[in-house]
């Protein structure tokens, strides 16, 4: 028999017994009405309960989330994270609970179907589910068109070789995704159901199921949001490019509406420039080298990673083809950013130009974010500073927090 997960941190109100009614004493009446009226003349009318609203700022390097897109709705979330050679992959799949509990079968199903052939990952889709190769975090997209529902399938690094930290991680992740606390390794394994048939030797499979609270943006799922994006490669399939992002349903809202904060630590020659009037940037910093100059910029974005590689192959003129694009994929190097697995990519610009004199080169990390979403860091400039600059740069990707 199936051992059900545990779904934690929910808390529903109990009813309890109402204390039956007695009428109250003359004395009872006259202390009542000698505490009003201390109320009344003790309080004039500049010494009311007020409420001030306070606006923060970004003394610590701190980007601020704004007011919440929606009303926070209860969702479910189920996951499963698998071990192999020194990565994991994760499914994942949330929605309303109701939703999850019709379809967990068929996520169960094609989880259980989990096989590698080679390097490339292997599964089966359950019937009305199709997957799509996306590229890049999210390794691929599990769709089920009719019901409007959205699984997605991506892969990582274990930590430091401690499987048991990388679980911890990842589940701590998905809980702040549902305003859950972060809860110790005794407590987060109580919780976790375990899948013996993907186990790889000492490190276990495992299901993770979690209720928690989520904005509802409107009645706009996750599968809604993807479903109103622009069509790749147009302006606003993708952020990375203008920063031109579809929000589906709240298009209109600001980029940094319901995202987490974000810290940082930057280098002390790095300029930072202000934002405030760049829509769709976090941060940006102005990096100077010998008589040349770069940037660095940090946005939030959704489209697949494939899409975003092809607006930066053009921003530095490379030579763009479905080959030259996979090599990039295929030489990423895997890193740590926030205590998740990250990538980084680097794209070779082209030849110098009458406009650019020295070839121009990009490095960019792209980090887990937010669901259906991506943080992308990027450093553009001049090849030489590029590569002077790198070791800067990833010291400041792994500084990065929320």
């Amino acid at each position: 028999m199936r051992k059900t997960p545990l779904e934690t941190d929910v808390a529903y109100p109990k009813m309890q017994k109402a204390f039956p009614r007695r009428p109250l004493s003359s004395l009872t009446v006259a202390v009542l009405i000698f505490l009003g009226l201390g109320l009344l003349t003790g309080c004039g009318p500049n010494e009311g309960i007020r409420t001030y609203r306070v606006a923060k700022t970004d003394s610590n390097n701190s980007i601020l989330p704004q007011a919440s897109a929606g009303p926070a709705e209860e969702k479910r979330m189920l996951a499963a994270i698998i071990p192999r050679d020194q990565s994991y992959w994760a499914f994942y799949f949330q929605d309303d609970p109701a939703k999850v509990q019709e379809y967990e079968n068929q996520f169960r199903e094609m989880v259980q179907s989990f096989r590698m052939e080679g390097t490339s990952p292997k599964w089966t889709d359950a019937d009305g589910w199709a997957s799509a190769r996306v590229g890049g975090i999210i390794y691929a997209e599990i769709l089920n068109t009719n019901a409007g529902l959205r699984a997605t399938v991506s892969r990582g690094s274990v930590l430091g070789d401690d499987w048991t930290e990388t679980v911890k991680a990842n589940v701590n992740r998905w809980r702040r995704r549902l305003s859950l606390n972060e809860q110790p390794w005794a407590e987060i394994e109580s919780g976790l159901e375990e899948i013996e048939s993907l186990a790889e030797d000492e490190s276990k499979a495992y299901y993770v199921s979690l209720r928690g609270s989520a904005a509802g943006g409107g009645g706009m799922g996750p599968f809604q949001n993807m479903m109103n994006r622009a069509p790749p490669g147009s302006p606003a399939s993708s952020a990375a490019d203008s920063g031109a992002t579809n929000f589906g349903s709240n298009a209109n809202a600001s980029p940094q509406s319901n995202k987490p904060s974000l810290k940082y630590t930057a280098p002390k020659s790095w300029k930072e420039q202000d934002v405030s009037k760049r829509q769709f940037r976090l941060a940006a910093f102005e990096v100077e080298g010998e008589n040349e100059t770069g940037e660095v910029t940090v946005i939030a974005a959704s489209g697949d990673i494939i899409t975003n590689l092809g607006i930066w192959f053009n921003q530095v003129q490379a030579e763009k083809s479905e080959a030259t694009v996979n090599q990039v994929i295929d030489k990423a190097e895997e890193i740590e950013a926030n205590d998740v697995g990250a990538k980084s990519y680097f794209i070779e610009g082209g030849p110098p130009t009458e406009a650019n004199q020295s070839k121009r080169c990009i490095r960019v990390v792209e980090i887990p974010w937010a669901e259906q979403e991506s943080l992308f860091i990027k450093l553009m400039g001049p090849e030489k500073l590029v590569q002077a600059e790198q070791e800067n740069f990833i010291e400041f990707v792994e500084s990065v927090s929320w």
